[in-house]
């Protein structure tokens, strides 16, 4: 029996001192007591987790062979990490046996120093001789009780509350001690002083809220400690109106921790098993809530023998939560089924997409597998597998699809650039329109965002490329032939404009020049007398000469219109 009950046979003392978890010699943790350890029931063990399950989930704290499992000592030898809060964070892991042990770790750790400093700096202790007293003798308590020696550890509490009894850690911790403390040495459990401190230390907590909302987490433990403590009376009334009133008064310091936290998954644990004791119909509700904030609550219901009167009712409820596991598990199947579809058409082309492909794989695969044990852990495994490859997949097609977008934006923005280059003109209007007809294409195309569509929409980018190419060829051709008629043009105009330089001037110049040159001689016997220009024989024979001077001038401007002639085909 891990979890204490009224009518179980044990007074609560008894139950601490027959089922609590203590330190051996070596101060490692006895786990030997037989009497921690609960059978599974084999309906848990169909609707809500089966053996494999429990021992994966559990570890060593689940005997496969007994079905038996020892609650809590798997919290126990993980360890506690959450500075604020042991029971939220423990959840299902927490019993009433080893929250003495609990303490003595958080203290041992560490892990409520920093609250504590947090506290002293709000109320600047070290300038109160006073309270740097109470402190004193709150670590002194602290110390005490992790090496277990509870009615010294008490002493000293008293001493640090006598000082000051408005601080939260001190009555927390001497609430705490008079609710469990008790081990084979000592025995301080007073189920009244344990309520009455524990409240102070609740309405303590609360009045730092306004400084640091973190200790309203601390105000519901308190209350849910408190809760307990007056659980616990219930052995001791005798009466079943007593008991009656005990449990609803326990139920409403419960329902008060959930107003502090509403993530308090023990707080709403206790209610549904304060429900079931009075036999109201809320248990199932308030059970649900439990097992939503933590799975475990699932398996704890079966070990808490408070439940007893209501098996029906839970076994519908877990049924019930089956069944929405498994639809909700159906349709993330389904989706992640839907998404590795799409992914396996896209080609992990890099080795971390690969890594990310074979993860999904593998957990797809546990997806499945979760799911056909057909319980509750196991559908709810199957979700959570089933989503973490769902967005591995999802991851792959996102980084390929934005890969392939890029590619994609690359090769049309090629194309625009050639197209910029080439421009319209009459010569490559056909190509230039195809080009663009291509890439609107694939621009629709590539709309759809699948591989193939991807795949489709290159292709097109290629065509279009290959248009593009075309009109710029055509571009660069026509641009061509109007250069060489423009040079064409232009030759002629330059030649054109020559032809008085080229064939008259030039002329001119080398026929005066050879003239000068070659016919002076000549010009010198011209006929001076008037007997040489009335002698026929006398003025013929300067006639000749005259004639040959003048052959000279031709011979000059023949010389300058033939290579004049030759210089303006050449300009042309």
């Amino acid at each position: 029996m891990s979890i204490w009950y009224p009518s179980s046979g044990l007074t609560w003392t008894q139950y601490l001192q027959a089922d609590s978890f203590v330190r051996d010699v070596r101060g490692g943790i006895d786990t030997s007591r037989s009497a921690i350890k609960s059978a599974i029931s084999d309906q848990t063990r169909t609707l809500v987790a089966s053996n494999e399950q429990l021992a994966d989930r559990f570890g060593r704290a689940f005997d496969q062979m007994s079905g038996r499992l020892e609650m809590g000592l798997r919290a126990i030898e993980q360890g506690i990490g959450d500075v604020a809060s042991a029971v939220e964070a423990l959840h299902a892991d927490f019993t009433y046996s080893f929250s003495l042990l609990i303490e003595q770790v958080r203290i041992q750790n560490g892990l409520l120093t920093t609250l504590v400093d947090k506290l002293d700096a709000i109320h600047n202790t070290l300038k109160s001789p006073t309270a740097t007293k109470a402190r004193e003798f709150y670590q002194i308590g602290c110390d005490r009780l992790t090496r277990g020696l509870l009615d010294k550890a008490m002493e000293a509490l008293q001493k640090s509350a006598e000082l000051n009894d408005t601080d939260f850690f001190t009555q927390f911790q001497i609430g705490k001690l008079y609710l469990y403390g008790i081990d084979e040495d000592d025995n301080v459990v007073d189920l009244a002083k344990a309520k009455s401190h524990l409240l102070e230390a609740a309405r303590y907590a609360k009045g730092e809220a306004a400084v640091d909302p973190s200790f309203l987490r601390l105000a519901a433990q308190a209350c849910l400690h408190a809760s307990i403590a007056t659980y616990a009376s219930i052995d001791g009334s005798g009466q079943a109106q007593n008991s009656a009133e005990l449990l609803k008064n326990a139920d409403a310091l419960a329902s008060r921790a959930l107003q502090y936290d509403p993530d308090l998954g023990e707080a709403f644990f206790h209610r549904a098993k304060y429900s079931a004791l009075l036999k109201d119909p809320n248990t199932t509700s308030l059970l649900k809530s439990a097992i939503q904030l933590d799975r475990e609550y699932a398996i704890k219901v079966d070990l808490d023998a408070a439940f007893e009167g209501c098996r029906p009712e839970v076994a519908q409820l877990l049924g019930s939560l089956r069944d929405e596991a498994r639809a909700q598990a159906e349709r993330q199947l389904r989706t992640t089924q839907s998404k590795r579809q799409e992914a396996s058409t896209w080609k992990a082309a890099t080795p971390p997409l690969a890594k990310c492909l074979a993860e999904a794989e593998q957990r797809w695969t546990t997806a499945q597998l979760s799911s056909r044990v057909g319980t509750y852990f196991g559908f709810l495994d199957s979700a959570t597998s089933a989503r973490y490859a769902s967005d591995r997949f999802e991851e792959l097609v996102t980084t390929r699809r934005a890969e392939e977008e890029k590619a994609l934006s690359a090769a049309h923005a090629k194309v625009n650039a050639t197209l910029e280059m080439a421009g319209r003109i009459s010569a490559n209007a056909e190509y230039f329109d195809q080009a663009k007809e291509f890439l609107q294409r694939s621009s629709s195309e590539a709309n759809a965002k699948t591989f193939g569509a991807f795949q489709r929409a290159q292709e097109l980018t290629r065509n279009a490329q290959s248009s593009a190419d075309a009109a710029l060829n055509f571009t660069r051709a026509f641009n061509a032939e109007q250069s060489r008629r423009y040079d064409k043009k232009r030759r002629l105009g330059e030649a054109t404009a020559e032809i008085p330089r080229l064939f008259i001037m030039l002329p001119l110049i080398w026929g005066v020049v050879s003239f000068l040159v070659l016919g002076s001689g000549s010009c010198l016997a011209l006929p001076m007398t008037h007997r040489e220009i009335h002698d026929p024989g006398l003025f013929g024979a300067n006639i000749w000469g005259l004639v040959y001077t003048f052959d000279k001038f031709l011979i000059g401007a023949g010389i300058a219109l033939f290579f004049g002639i030759i210089s303006f085909f050449k300009k042309l």
